[in-house]
């Protein structure tokens, strides 16, 4: 079970987020800003940060700023970016996400094209050694 945490300032959009990754198995968490989301980071366990770009005060970039400024929660935590305006993202993002191999995710998107980016975000993760592999019986 791969533990998410959400950053999502949208109340609707994080309960929906939160409820369908409980139902697809995995360890969920969900905080409503970007503040929270720096003050939770360091002590969560390896995972993944499903992120949500525009939010008041402290944004998805600023959240991404600080992963890759620590060497391991770059290592160890996998990103996803979501936002409804994936055309308004400054260059500066764009080479966060190209730093941190994030996806990035145009709102609304399609809830297995969210499922195949935490696949591919988790064996990210069991590669670099954050995560246990997958079971003998799962191979």
């Amino acid at each position: 079970m791969t533990q998410v945490l959400i950053v999502e300032n949208d109340e609707g959009n994080r309960f929906a987020l939160h409820q369908m990754l409980v139902l697809q198995g995995h360890d969920v968490i969900s905080v409503a800003s970007g503040a929270a989301a720096l003050n939770l980071l360091p002590t969560l366990p390896p995972g993944i940060v499903v992120l949500d770009y525009r939010m008041p005060v402290i944004n998805g970039g600023d959240v991404m700023r600080f992963i890759a400024a620590d060497a391991m929660l770059r290592r160890c935590h996998a990103v996803i970016l979501v936002t409804a305006s994936p055309h308004e993202l400054p260059p500066a993002t764009h080479a966060l996400l190209t730093l941190l191999e994030a996806p990035l995710l145009s709102k609304p998107f399609i809830i297995d094209t969210l499922a195949e980016s935490i696949t591919v975000a988790t064996r990210r993760l069991q590669a670099h050694g954050c995560l246990p592999g997958p079971c003998e019986s799962e191979q």
